[in-house]
């Protein structure tokens, strides 16, 4: 808005007057008196479209740092997520933003927004205690006091873990030299309880040891440790409300005497915040929309081409730590357009190859094992024990190759579930199937003799006796035509069926589909089947459990 509208926008407000000061760093700036306390209310470029930033006019006449008040006095006032401003009325959104400060203000002052210190550690700690440096940490939540190991390279790269190993896999999975790691300890103290944590004043020895011993019922147990390093930092955790914890360092400037800082009664003592990074599973989990029950689970995926190297990742995404992949195939240029890997990670070399570095590159803490054999070699060879997996996903696409590995689990592997999926050309649509799963209906009974087309998937969208192939070069160059986006939709549809298989909320043998615009494919000459012609996307999951046959060979264990 330009300055006279805003001018107009507070001779509107009766609660209060407002003032232009001046343009500071293109921001439009008012002050304005309300109940008695003084704000300076300031205006972006984009306002309406975004919230005026309130600051107390005169903070430093605030004796005691209160929660929610920032530094240069900013009031944090409203939760940026998940906000929408009504952009047609100026004046409401002004009046509004200036008396959620003021009760703001007003709550932290009598003391009832006191838990928000922890809640909002992580912004005080790093504004007010300044931390010195960062520590990633791979350290999950826990309850023990113990020592953990700092591993430092040259970069000035610094990893907390439990063991030097988990150090040095980590770096090498962000490809970062593990040649010349300088290692030392840091003591770990977790909380049983957050009373007394504040930031009215810069913390230092005495408020520390005030924090830690007055929330601990094993000093015992720290004594043990501190009397044998004399200058060891410290690794606090804090429980919090929601069930998580607050997780920070501190390193001593120096030691007087014999003893270690939090053994003495001495004021003089400096200490140095260290700001905690988080890393570990329990932090980056569920702040990234994973499952966390899901980190002890094992999945194979067996074909990572365009939908199974989607999957891959898609499944490392949900919380599944421990993957398998199996795919004898090199990337080749041909896939690049509508695979996950492109032509810096796996141009070149096999497919499970590259996703392995690109799962555990991006995803450190994820593990991924490999297997660049043909299916059909692990399986006659004896190579993979399946019997340690939760779940096998088939996204070879290869009909053969899927009965093959249906009989296989059938017989040896009877409770195993085993999700098959494929997509089919030209966006018309994909589909996910469960065989194996507790009870009846598998990816055999899909299929039947057609009177003069031969065997076809009762499933398709296309009518049966068509080719789909293209070719560019002869024999060699053919492909069948379908786009990452159709990949996409297929891989997403079977990883929500594999979340659900896992956490145990489906126990019987589904038939999922995606159902695509027909309109490219029937532009080319191709007819859809009635199955895409007389279904909607609900008939289709309504119907998700009819296909079973009861004469299936599989379904009934009986020779092909």
């Amino acid at each position: 808005m330009k300055l006279d509208e805003l001018k107009e926008c507070f001779t509107k407000i009766s609660s209060f007057s407002g003032k232009f000061e001046k343009k500071f760093e293109e921001l439009d700036v008012f002050s304005v008196v309300y109940k008695g306390i003084g704000f300076l209310i300031c205006f972006d470029a984009s306002f309406p479209n975004s919230k005026p930033i309130i600051a107390v006019a005169q903070a430093n006449l605030i004796i005691e740092q209160l929660p929610h008040l920032l530094s240069m006095g900013q009031v944090c006032y409203l939760d940026d997520e998940g906000v929408i401003l009504d952009d047609s009325n100026p004046v409401g959104i002004i009046e509004e933003a200036i008396m959620k400060s003021y009760k703001t203000i007003l709550d932290s002052a009598q003391g009832k927004s006191e838990g928000d210190f922890l809640r909002e550690f992580e912004y005080y700690w790093n504004v007010i205690q300044n931390p010195i440096k960062t520590l990633t940490s791979l350290v999950p939540d826990s309850t023990d006091v113990k020592l953990l190991w700092v591993g430092s390279v040259e970069s000035g790269y610094s990893i907390v873990a439990q063991t030097k190993e988990e150090i040095v896999l980590y770096l090498q999975r962000i490809t970062t030299d593990t040649s010349s790691i300088v290692y030392r300890e840091i003591l770990h103290i977790s909380l049983t309880t957050a009373y007394g944590i504040a930031f009215r004043n810069k913390w230092g020895i005495a408020f520390l040891r005030q924090v830690i011993f007055s929330n601990i019922g094993f000093k015992g147990r720290i004594n043990k440790f501190l009397r044998n390093n004399n200058s060891i930092p410290i690794y606090i955790s804090v429980p919090c409300s929601n069930e998580s914890r607050v997780h920070f360092g501190i390193e001593f400037v120096s030691t007087i005497g014999n003893n270690h800082p939090l053994l003495t009664s001495n004021k003089k003592e400096q200490i140095q915040a260290v700001s905690i990074d988080r890393m570990d599973i329990d932090y980056l989990l569920p702040r990234g929309g994973a499952n966390r029950e899901l980190i002890g689970k094992k999945v194979c995926v067996i074909g990572c081409g365009a939908v199974g190297s989607i999957i891959a990742m898609e499944v490392a995404k949900l919380g599944v730590l421990n993957l398998l992949l199996i795919d004898h195939d090199k990337l080749t240029k041909d896939n690049l357009y509508r695979h996950r890997l492109g032509n810096f990670r796996g141009l070149g070399i096999t497919k499970v190859e590259g996703m392995k570095k690109e799962i555990e590159s991006n995803l450190p803490l994820n593990n991924v094992e490999i297997c660049e054999k043909k299916i059909e070699v692990i399986i006659k060879d004896g190579l993979v024990e399946f019997d340690t997996y939760d779940l096998i996903i088939d996204a070879t696409g290869v009909p053969n190759t899927s009965f093959f590995l249906l009989k296989h689990f059938k017989v040896n592997y009877p409770s195993k579930p085993l999700l098959h999926t494929w997509l089919e050309p030209l966006g018309i649509g994909g589909h996910s199937i469960v065989s194996n799963n507790k009870t009846n209906g598998c990816y055999k009974c899909l299929y039947a003799i057609f009177e003069g087309v031969g065997i076809y998937n009762k499933a398709c969208f296309a009518a049966p006796g068509q080719i789909f192939s293209k070719s560019m070069f002869g024999c060699a160059g053919r492909f069948t035509p379908f786009s990452s986006r159709d990949a996409n939709r297929t891989a997403i549809l079977a990883v929500d069926l594999v979340e659900k298989i896992l956490l145990g909320e489906e126990n019987d043998n589904p038939l999922l589909s995606w159902k695509g615009d027909s309109s490219k494919f029937t532009s080319k000459g191709f007819k859809v089947s009635e199955r895409h012609s007389n279904m909607t996307t609900e008939e289709l999951y309504e119907a998700r459990y009819q296909y079973k046959e009861e004469t299936c060979p599989i379904c009934s264990m009986k020779k092909y």
